[in-house]
């Protein structure tokens, strides 16, 4: 397998990672308790994915109990929705995706440690 496969192979792994972490966070507010202080918007490899933790971050700042519904409007208000589109998705069907695919719970541990790394 050349390098430029393993890359992609590698790349779909991480996204798929990272979005089951942020959908977490999104059904579970509490979730987001247990890995603000370890996780930055920064860690995360693909930018859109940076923006959607930040927007987490805004509204936990102003005291906003946030749901995708929630999310979506501080997206939408900030105007960052087309900058979060994603692997062929709208902002709006990627938003809706991380939501739908969120991993269990019992991975945010071992999730957040894989974005750390």
């Amino acid at each position: 397998m050349n390098q430029e496969k393993k890359k992609k192979k590698k790349d779909l792994v991480i996204a798929e990672i990272e979005a089951g972490f942020l959908g977490i966070i999104i059904r579970d507010n509490s979730a987001y308790s247990r890995i603000s202080q370890s996780i930055k918007p920064e860690m995360f490899h693909f930018k859109q994915n940076q923006i959607l933790f930040q927007a987490i971050q805004d509204l936990v700042d102003q005291g906003i109990a946030f749901d995708v519904t929630e999310l979506s409007l501080h997206l939408e208000k900030q105007k960052l929705m087309d900058q979060i589109a994603f692997k062929g998705m709208t902002g709006f069907e990627y938003l809706n995706y991380v939501y739908r695919n969120s991993d269990f719970v019992k991975n945010l541990e071992h999730n957040s440690k894989v974005i750390i790394d």
